[in-house]
C-alpha cells in the first residue's frame, strides 16, 4: 500500500501476504484500497489518512518490525533507506530526518556499532545547531553523541561536549529540572572512565540527592545514581581498603533494589553486578567474584550476544579473575579469541581493547611467554601514552608491566629505569601511598635487590611495608622478602 501511495517502499510480496493476515485482511481487500488512489507515486496525505482511519490499511515500522524478530541487518537496511527516501522526499535538513538518524544511531549504539552512531549523531548535531544551538532538541542529540564519544574512548571531546550541555542546560532550566540532572549524571560517567574520582563523588552525591527527592528512594533514576556513587566511593576506597566493606554493603543494597524494581536483566542491574564483583575482587574474595562474573557473562550472552562491546567486556573480566586465582590457560583461551572480537567491537584504540590485551599480556608472562607478553606490552604502553598521556594511570600500570616483563627476562637495568619512572609518575598523580604506588614500590625493590643493590632495596621496602601497614593493605609478601633478605645477610 505504501509502495503505492508514494512513500518509496519496494515492492515486498511475502510482507504484503503477512500484514494482510495480521490485520484480518484479503488480496481483494488490498485491491479495493488501491482502486480509492487516484495517482500512483503521490502521496495522498487525505486518502492516506481515510484509508488508515477507516481501517484499511494499518502503518508498519519496518526496522523496528525486523529488530524484534532479530534480523539486525534487515533493520539497518531498512533505517537506511528510510532516511534516503526522506531526505528526497523532505530535504536533508528536515526535522524527520534527523529524528530517523538520532532513532538509527541509538540502534547503532546498542548493537555496540559506535563509530557509525557517532558519524550519524555528528550529522544530526550540525543540522540541529543550524536551527539553535540552545534548543533542547540540540542538547539532546550532543549528549547522545558525548555518550557514544565516551563509549569510543574518546574521552577528552566527550568531556567537552558533556560540560558544554551541562552548562546550557543549567543556564536554561536551573539545577533541579531533570535534563539538568542527566547532564551531570553523564558528565560524571565520563569522569569516571577519566579515573577522575573526587569529581566524580561530587557529581554522583548530587545527582543522588535530587533524584531522592524527586522521585523518591526506590524509582530506577535514584537507584542507578546510588549505584554510580558506590561506583565512586569503591574506587575511592582503594586507598582506604578499610571502607571497601561499606561499599560492598551500598553495592549489595543497589543490586537487590535494582533486581526487584528494574528488573533482573535490565542493564543497570547487570551494571551493579559487574561493581559487585570488582569490589570483591579487591578483597581478594576472587572465587565469589567469579561466581557473580560467570552469571553475568550467562545473561549478557543470551540477551546481548557473544559479541557485544559489554559482553567481551564481561569476558575479558571473567578472564582477568581467572588470573588472579592463577588460572592461567583458562583465561588464556578466553582471551586469544577475545582480541579479534573486541578489535570489531571497539577499534584497536579503545579503553577496553586495550584492557584486554594487557590482560593477555600478564597471562602470557605468568606462563614465561615474554616474547609475545612484550610485544603485547609494548603495543598498549604506545598507545596508552599517545592516547591517554603519560600520567593517566592506565599509562602507568602498562609501564609497570613492560618493567616487570624486563624483569623477568633478566634485563634488569631496562627494568629498574622503568621502575623508577613508574614509581615517579605514581607519586606524582596517586601519592606515596596509593596502593599502585606501593605495589611500583615493592617491584623496584626486589629489583634492586636482584642489581646487588640491598641496602637501597631494603630501605625502600620497609618503607612499603610500613605504609601498607599503615593503610590497612596486605604487607605479607613485602614482609616475606625482608625476612629472606635478612637471613642472607645472617
Amino acid at each position: 500500500m505504501c509502495h503505492h501511495i508514494g512513500f518509496g517502499t519496494p515492492r515486498n510480496a511475502q510482507q504484503v501476504e503477512y500484514y494482510l493476515n495480521i490485520c484480518s485482511k484479503t488480496k481483494d481487500d488490498l485491491r479495493a484500497a488501491l482502486e480509492l488512489i487516484e495517482d500512483e507515486k503521490v502521496f495522498q496525505p487525505g486518502k492516506f489518512l481515510e484509508l488508515w482511519t477507516g481501517g484499511s490499511i494499518c502503518p508498519v515500522e519496518y526496522p523496528q518490525h525486523y529488530r524484534d524478530h532479530g534480523q539486525q541487518d534487515l533493520a539497518r537496511e531498512e533505517f537506511a533507506r528510510t532516511i534516503a527516501d526522506f531526505k528526497i522526499t523532505l530535504g536533508a535538513q528536515h526535522f524527520l530526518v534527523q529524528n530517523l538518524k538520532e532513532i538509527f544511531a541509538d540502534m547503532l549504539q546498542d548493537e555496540g556499532r559506535f563509530k557509525e552512531a557517532a558519524k550519524l549523531l555528528s550529522q544530526a548535531c550540525i543540522e540541529r545547531q543550524r536551527v539553535s544551538e540552545a534548543h533542547p532538541a540540540t542538547l539532546v542529540v550532543k549528549s547522545r553523541l558525548a555518550s557514544v564519544l565516551e563509549k569510543q574512548g574518546k574521552l577528552t571531546e566527550a568531556e567537552h561536549l558533556a560540560s558544554s550541555v551541562m552548562a546550557t542546560w543549567k543556564e536554561l532550566l536551573g539545577w533541579k529540572h531533570p535534563q539538568a540532572i542527566l547532564s551531570l549524571a553523564d558528565l560524571s560517567s565520563i569522569f569516571g572512565k577519566l579515573r577522575r574520582w573526587q569529581e566524580v563523588e561530587m557529581l554522583d552525591r548530587q545527582v543522588l540527592e535530587s533524584y531522592t527527592k524527586m522521585y523518591g528512594d526506590e524509582h530506577p533514576n535514584t537507584i542507578m545514581a546510588k549505584g554510580n556513587l558506590a561506583s565512586a566511593m569503591g574506587a575511592l576506597a582503594l586507598e582506604n581498603p578499610r571502607k571497601l566493606s561499606e561499599v560492598e554493603q551500598m553495592q549489595i543494597e543497589v543490586l537487590n533494589m535494582s533486581k526487584r524494581f528494574i528488573g533482573p536483566e535490565h542493564p543497570n542491574t547487570l551494571h551493579s553486578m559487574s561493581q559487585l564483583a570488582g569490589t570483591q575482587g579487591e578483597q581478594q574474595r576472587w572465587a565469589e567474584a567469579e561466581k557473580l562474573v560467570r552469571e553475568l557473562v550467562d545473561i549478557s550472552e543470551r540477551t546481548l550476544g557473544h559479541e557485544h562491546p559489554d559482553n567481551v567486556t564481561n569476558l575479558g573480566d571473567l578472564a582477568t579473575n581467572l588470573s588472579h586465582q592463577q588460572r592461567w590457560k583458562e583465561a588464556e583461551e578466553l582471551l586469544i579469541p577475545l582480541q579479534e572480537i573486541s578489535r570489531r567491537a571497539y577499534g584497536t584504540d579503545h579503553q577496553e581493547h586495550m584492557k584486554l590485551i594487557s590482560n593477555l599480556a600478564e597471562v602470557y608472562r605468568s606462563q614465561d611467554k615474554l616474547v609475545e607478553a612484550e610485544t603485547l606490552a609494548t603495543e598498549v604502553l604506545e598507545r596508552r601514552t599517545d592516547l591517554l598521556g603519560p600520567k593517566h594511570p592506565d599509562t602507568i600500570a602498562s609501564m609497570l608491566s613492560l618493567a616487570t616483563i624486563y624483569w623477568f627476562e633478566g634485563r634488569l637495568d631496562d627494568a629498574t629505569e622503568w621502575f623508577w619512572d613508574a614509581v615517579s609518575v605514581s607519586v606524582e598523580v596517586h601519592g606515596g601511598k596509593h596502593p599502585q604506588t606501593l605495589r611500583i614500590s615493592h617491584n623496584l625493590a626486589v629489583c634492586l635487590h636482584g642489581r646487588g643493590l640491598r641496602d637501597d632495596a631494603v630501605v625502600l621496602m620497609k618503607e612499603v611495608v610500613t605504609q601498607r601497614d599503615d593503610m590497612g593493605l596486605d604487607s605479607t609478601m613485602s614482609t616475606q622478602f625482608l625476612r629472606r633478605w635478612s637471613d642472607e645477610i645472617e
